[in-house]
């Protein structure tokens, strides 16, 4: 959808599959005990590790998919469909973020009108 808005000529097929694969480690990252350390730099590389096992990436699809965390990773994407999912990953996670904040905020709200009531 972001490509076929921005007039993006891509590999579409491509672009779907290093999408949906570009996240696949099989781990908790919000966990601290299971061991994984700075999962933003690393969690590429095991999902193309993983995707190649599972679901035969193409090299192509791999590229895309390696440095889709930039910049915390310090090399950018090198194709436009790497770009695509770097962008909209972000756009996602931001997504997320705004989400938790809003249930946040609400949980807050409710919370202090349950004590308000609880003192009358």
């Amino acid at each position: 959808e972001f490509a076929k808005k921005h007039h993006l000529k891509v590999n579409e097929t491509e672009l779907i599959r290093a999408a949906l694969f570009h996240d696949l480690y099989f781990y908790d990252w919000h966990d601290k005990n299971n061991g994984v350390h700075l999962h933003g730099l690393f969690h590429p590389k095991k999902a193309i590790r993983n995707a190649q096992i599972h679901y035969h990436l193409s090299k192509r699809e791999a590229r895309h998919m390696k440095h889709h965390m930039f910049p915390l990773t310090p090399i950018p994407p090198l194709t436009k469909e790497g770009w695509v999912i770097c962008i909209c990953d972000k756009k996602a996670a931001r997504a997320d973020y705004k989400t938790i904040r809003i249930r946040k905020k609400f949980s807050k709200e409710k919370e202090s009108e349950f004590t308000k009531e609880s003192l009358l």
